[in-house]
C-alpha cells in the first residue's frame, strides 16, 4: 500500500478554502517600506469561483493581506496583485471556497502607490473624445472591460490584453517628485490622452508627432502626487508616452520606475489540496508562435508539478485537440486559436488524480512587440508526431500549410489527403488555398502523381467544388491529355461557374472531339482586355513565353500562358498558344501529353496555319515510345499538307 503525504492542516489558512499555491516574493523584505506591491498570475485548475471572488493571500504564517484580482480569465488563468508585507517573502494564494465570506474593507483592494494599474475597456463607436470631459466621459460610460495590469512607468506601445484596437484606458497611481520646483510634462499619444495631477487636468493631447510640443507645467512638492491618466485609442497599436523635464532640467526624460514604483513579480508553485495526497498540477507556458499563411499558430510548453517525484508517476496528458503525451514536459502546438481543456492524469499504484486547465490559445498579446517566433520547421517537428485523424478537422488546412512551408511532403500529404476527402470545411476558402499549394509542391518534388490523386479525391458534393473540379480538369488537360474525362468532370459544373472554368470546360470540348461547342464557348467569353490590343498583347505574351521556355523556366512559362488565355480565350483557336503549350510540357517532362494535345488540336482545327506544326511535333514525341503511332501522323501530315514542307521530311 502507497501512503502518500498531505500538507499540515494546521500550517492552513483556513479550511473553508481546499486549494492554494506557495508564492515567493523576491525582494529585499527586510527593507520594506510598506507600499510595495507583488503580482502574480496562475493557473486555478478550474477550482477558483469564475470571478475570483474566492481567491484571498496570505502571509506564509496564515495572515492575510490586501490583494486584488486583476483578471478572472481568459480561460483558468488569473493575475493578482498585493501588498507586501516588510521581512516576509512567502506567502499563499488561497482559492476553492464555494461560498466565501467577503474580504474586510481594508484587504478587498490594494493602495497603488508602487506601480501605475491600467484599466483599459472597449471603446463604443459613437463616444466622441474630442477634449478632455469626452475622453473622461467616455471611460466612466464604457461598461466592457478588456483588461487590467500593472505598469512601471506611464508609457505603453501596445494593447496587451488583445486585438482591439478601439480602446479607453485609465492608468492611476502615484508620481513622487524628487524635490520641489516646477515640472514640465509632455504627452505624446496615438489618439487622444489626458494627464491630472492631484486631481486636476494638466495636459490634453491628440494625435501627433513624438515630440513635446503637448506640454504643460506644474508646481510640485517633494514628495508623493496623484497621477492620473486616460487615453483612447481609435485604431494602430494605441500608444501612450509620458515625460517630464524636472526643476533646472534642459531635457525631458521618461518618467522611470523609480518615481512611480514597481512591483515584484512573484514566482508560483505547485498547487496543494487541503487533506490531499496526490495532486496531478502542471504548468503552462507560452513559447512561441509561427506566422505562415496569413495564420498564427502557436507552441505551448507544459511540464507537470505534481504533490510527489514525477519519476515515480504514471502521467497522461490530453491537450484538447485530440491529442496526447506521456512526457513529464511535454511541447506542444495549437494550430489554430480557441479554448482547449488541458488535462493531466497522474496515476501511482491505485491513487490516481486529475486536473484540467481551460487553455485559451491566441498569441502573447503582452510581448507581440517582441514575440517568442519560431520558424515553421520547428513547430512541424512537434505537429508530424499528431494523429492526423483525431485533429479538429479545421486543423487539417493549417498543418497541411505548416508542413508545406517546412519542406515536410511526406506528412503534407497525409493531412491533405484526409482534408481533401472532407465534403464540408470550416473556411473552404483556405482548404482549397492549402490544398492548391500542397499540390505546387508536390510538383516541384516531381510528384505529379500524388498532387493530381488529391485532386481526384475531392467528393463532388464536397464545399471546395467547383475549384477543386478545375484543378483536377487542367491536370487532366495540361498534364496527362485526358480530355474527355476533362470534360467529364467539369460539365455538371460549367453552366453556372465563373469564366475560368467556362474556359477549360471549351477546351476540354474542343480537343475531345466536339470542336464546334468548344468553338462556341471560347468565342462567347468576354475578352479580359481591351479588344482593341488583342493582337499586341497576345503577341508579347507569346514572346514572353517563348524567352520563359528558352530560359527553361517551365512555371513562369505556365504562369504567362494562363494570363494569355484569361486575357484572350479565343486566341485558344489560333493555335499558337496550343504549340507553346506543347513545348512547355516537354519541358515538364510529359511528352506524351504534349503529343496527345498537339494530335487532338490539328484533328480538331486542320484548318489552322499551325495544324501541320503540331501534327509533326506529336509524331517526333512519340517516336521512340509509339513507333507505328508516330509514323501515322507523319502519314496523315502529308495526307492533309501535302504542300507543307514539313510532310516531306
Amino acid at each position: 500500500m502507497i501512503i502518500l503525504p498531505s500538507p499540515a492542516v494546521a500550517s492552513w489558512f483556513d479550511a473553508g478554502w481546499k486549494y492554494r499555491r506557495p508564492l515567493a516574493a523576491l525582494w529585499e523584505a527586510e527593507r520594506g517600506r510598506g507600499d510595495e506591491l507583488a503580482t502574480a498570475e496562475f493557473y486555478a485548475n478550474g477550482l477558483a469561483r469564475p470571478n475570483g471572488a474566492d481567491i484571498r493571500v496570505t502571509t506564509d504564517d496564515g495572515r492575510l493581506v490586501a490583494s486584488h484580482v486583476l483578471m478572472s480569465g481568459p480561460g483558468d488563468r488569473f493575475a493578482i496583485v498585493f501588498a507586501l508585507v516588510r521581512d516576509v517573502q512567502k506567502y499563499y494564494i488561497y482559492f476553492g471556497n464555494d461560498n466565501p465570506p467577503p474580504p474586510r474593507p481594508d484587504l478587498a483592494d490594494v493602495k497603488y502607490d508602487c506601480g501605475l494599474l491600467l484599466e483599459s475597456k472597449v471603446l463604443p463607436g459613437s463616444a466622441p473624445v474630442n477634449n478632455a470631459q469626452q475622453l473622461r466621459e467616455a471611460w466612466e460610460a464604457s461598461p466592457e472591460l478588456i483588461g487590467r495590469t500593472i505598469l512601471d512607468s506611464p508609457m505603453l506601445g501596445i494593447n496587451p490584453f488583445g486585438p482591439q484596437t478601439r480602446i479607453v484606458s485609465k492608468v492611476s497611481g502615484s508620481l513622487v517628485a524628487p524635490f520641489d520646483g516646477q515640472y514640465a510634462l509632455a504627452m505624446t499619444v496615438d489618439a487622444r490622452g489626458l494627464v491630472l495631477i492631484d486631481g486636476k487636468p494638466l495636459l490634453f493631447a491628440t494625435s501627433g508627432p513624438a515630440d513635446a510640443r503637448f506640454r504643460a507645467t506644474v508646481n510640485l512638492a517633494r514628495g508623493r502626487h496623484e497621477f492620473v491618466l486616460y487615453h483612447a485609442a481609435l485604431g494602430g497599436w494605441g500608444r501612450f508616452t509620458v515625460a517630464w523635464m524636472r526643476p533646472g532640467g534642459r531635457f525631458f526624460e521618461g518618467i522611470s520606475r523609480a518615481y512611480v514604483g514597481a512591483p515584484v513579480r512573484c514566482t508560483v508553485g505547485a498547487m496543494e489540496e487541503l487533506h490531499g495526497g496526490l495532486v496531478a498540477d502542471f504548468s503552462v507556458q507560452y513559447a512561441g508562435e509561427c506566422f505562415f499563411a496569413e495564420h498564427y499558430s502557436h507552441r505551448y510548453r507544459f511540464a507537470a508539478r505534481p504533490s510527489i517525484p514525477v519519476d515515480r508517476l504514471q502521467l497522461r496528458w490530453d491537450f484538447g485537440d485530440g491529442q496526447t503525451s506521456t512526457a513529464a514536459e511535454p511541447e506542444h502546438v495549437y494550430l489554430a486559436d480557441g479554448t482547449y481543456t488541458v488535462t493531466l492524469t497522474a496515476v501511482i499504484g491505485a491513487n490516481r488524480n486529475i486536473q484540467s486547465n481551460r487553455l485559451v490559445v491566441s498569441r502573447d498579446w503582452e510581448h507581440t512587440d517582441k514575440p517568442p517566433a519560431d520558424e515553421p520547421p520547428k513547430q512541424s517537428l512537434i505537429v508530424q508526431s499528431y494523429d492526423a485523424a483525431t485533429m479538429p478537422a479545421a486543423w487539417l488546412t493549417w498543418s497541411t500549410w505548416l508542413f508545406e512551408r517546412a519542406g515536410n511532403l511526406d506528412d503534407m500529404t497525409i493531412t491533405a489527403r484526409l482534408l481533401a476527402a472532407l465534403a464540408h470545411h470550416d473556411d473552404p476558402t483556405s482548404a482549397l488555398g492549402a490544398m492548391q499549394d500542397a499540390a505546387a509542391a508536390l510538383d516541384r518534388a516531381g510528384r505529379p502523381e500524388i498532387a493530381f490523386a488529391l485532386w481526384a479525391n475531392v467528393p463532388d458534393q464536397s464545399d471546395l467544388q467547383p475549384g477543386a473540379a478545375e484543378q483536377l480538369a487542367w491536370r487532366l488537360l495540361w498534364e496527362r491529355g485526358e480530355f474527355g474525362r476533362a470534360a467529364g468532370v467539369l460539365e455538371p459544373r460549367a453552366s453556372q461557374a465563373d469564366n475560368d472554368v467556362k474556359r477549360l470546360y471549351g477546351q476540354a470540348l474542343l480537343l475531345s472531339g466536339q470542336a464546334e461547342a468548344g468553338r462556341k464557348i471560347l468565342e462567347s467569353l468576354p475578352p479580359g482586355g481591351d479588344p482593341a490590343h488583342r493582337a499586341a498583347v497576345g503577341g508579347a505574351q507569346a514572346r514572353t513565353i517563348e524567352f520563359y521556355i528558352t530560359e527553361k523556366d517551365a512555371a513562369a512559362a505556365e504562369q504567362a500562358w494562363q494570363r494569355w488565355q484569361q486575357l484572350y480565350p479565343a486566341d485558344f483557336l489560333d493555335g499558337y498558344s496550343v504549340l507553346l503549350r506543347t513545348r512547355i510540357l516537354e519541358l515538364k517532362k510529359c511528352d506524351l501529353a504534349a503529343a496527345n494535345l498537339a494530335r487532338a488540336f490539328a484533328s480538331a482545327v486542320p484548318n489552322s496555319a499551325y495544324a501541320p506544326q503540331l501534327l509533326d511535333r506529336a509524331s517526333k514525341l512519340l517516336a521512340a515510345t509509339d513507333p507505328a503511332g508516330s509514323q501515322a501522323l507523319h502519314k496523315l501530315l502529308q495526307q492533309r499538307y501535302p504542300e507543307d514542307p514539313l510532310s516531306q521530311r
